[in-house]
């Protein structure tokens, strides 16, 4: 159990969460996530959820009977305003501390104060969980959410946040996941989630209430595919992508490729000119810039100028500039282009069950034409 003063601070931070909560216009909101495989997934936090999130066992709370409020918000209110009392409670044994507070309630509530205003930029994946899929490689399925959202902050990850369905089949957040900050139980949390599960990409995220949107681009999408990669690798999950999101990644990276090259070129070229040397040339260089080097390389040590030299590489390196400026806008375009065929597809779905609808009120109609000409016929004999 914590000190007074360490319960204090605890207590603080929770007051701060919950009035974050409470006054922010997130606390409406549906988040969409559109997902590499093409599926589109909804959820929002509910109130009742959002003790657990944050590191309390509300179970154990209202077993303890030390407050006098029913439902799960506000006994997370009430633990705020009563807290010297309730820490008097806990220290003559009437409640046990350990029971109620998570052990890492203090990264729960960091996680929380994040994951609540997420975007795309926090998202390394998100794992579809089949509990049956764990036993494959002996590890433990005691993990109860349908999807679990990976969040990487870049030193202390992985955080997961758990996706479940509602009597209603809609998703809902009922719990979050944090192992340790140490790397080696970090790890092995990540292992016992992920491995021989479906894992894909975030693509975009969607605050529907809000209407904010965080569009992921396609070089943010190739650091994804490579770094999951590697994980696949060594957690022996599957990475699930589309054949178009594939292709579109297929095509940036031999971009980015060509980009490489050609930056690398035209550095060891600056070099050369600046030495007087001649510049090396790969195999795998385009025609321009192997045109450039033999120029370079014949003139070298004659009577080729630098200042001509230069001109041609300023050139070269303005066209690279060009060609990334169209490569920005095509990205951009065909972001536009996938969020008009999702809308499009949303409007056909709608219009069929309109035509569904209308159809099943046309047929009706015809029975009860049908049925009133039988009775005519049968009452005008």
């Amino acid at each position: 159990m914590p000190t007074k003063y360490a319960f204090e601070q605890i207590i603080m931070k929770l007051e701060e969460i919950v009035r974050l909560y409470k006054n922010s216009p997130f606390r409406f909101n549906k988040y969409k996530l559109y997902l590499s495989n093409g599926k589109v997934i909804e959820f929002s936090f509910k109130p009742q959820n959002i003790a657990h999130l944050l590191g309390i066992n509300i179970t154990s709370l209202k077993a303890s009977r030390i407050l006098l409020s029913n439902t799960a918000f506000e006994m997370i209110e009430e633990l705020i305003d009563r807290y010297t009392a309730i820490y008097q409670k806990m220290a003559n044994g009437e409640a046990c501390y350990k029971d109620i507070f998570s052990p890492f309630i203090k990264e729960k509530l960091a996680f929380f104060e994040k994951v609540f205003r997420f975007n795309s930029h926090d998202i390394l994946g998100i794992c579809h969980y089949v509990p049956a899929r764990s036993y494959i490689n002996g590890e433990p399925n005691n993990y109860g959410c349908e999807y679990y959202i990976i969040f990487d902050d870049g030193d202390n990850y992985p955080y997961f946040l758990g996706l479940k369905k509602d009597q209603n089949s809609r998703f809902y957040v009922p719990s979050s996941l944090i192992s340790s900050f140490e790397e080696e139980k970090s790890y092995k949390l990540f292992g016992e989630i992920t491995a021989n599960q479906e894992v894909m990409l975030v693509n975009n995220v969607l605050r529907t209430n809000t209407g904010d949107k965080f569009y992921i681009t396609n070089a943010e999408k190739l650091s994804l595919v490579q770094k999951l990669s590697e994980l696949a690798r060594t957690y022996n999950f599957h990475m699930i992508v589309d054949s178009d999101y594939i292709h579109t990644l297929k095509k940036i990276m031999k971009i980015y490729d060509k980009e490489d090259k050609v930056s690398r070129f035209l550095s060891s070229l600056t070099l050369a000119i600046m030495q007087h040397k001649q510049v090396k040339m790969s195999d795998d260089l385009d025609e321009a810039c192997k045109d450039l080097a033999d120029a370079y390389n014949l003139e070298a040590l004659g009577s080729f100028s630098s200042s001509e030299l230069l001109d041609e590489l300023r050139k070269l390196r303005e066209e690279l500039k060009r060609a990334k400026v169209t490569i920005d806008a095509k990205e951009q375009l065909i972001l536009t282009q996938q969020e008009t065929i999702t809308q499009q597809k949303d409007e056909i779905n709608a219009l069929q069950q309109d035509l569904g609808a209308k159809n099943q009120e046309i047929t009706t109609l015809s029975q009860f034409k049908e049925d009133a000409f039988q009775l005519f016929k049968k009452y005008s004999n």
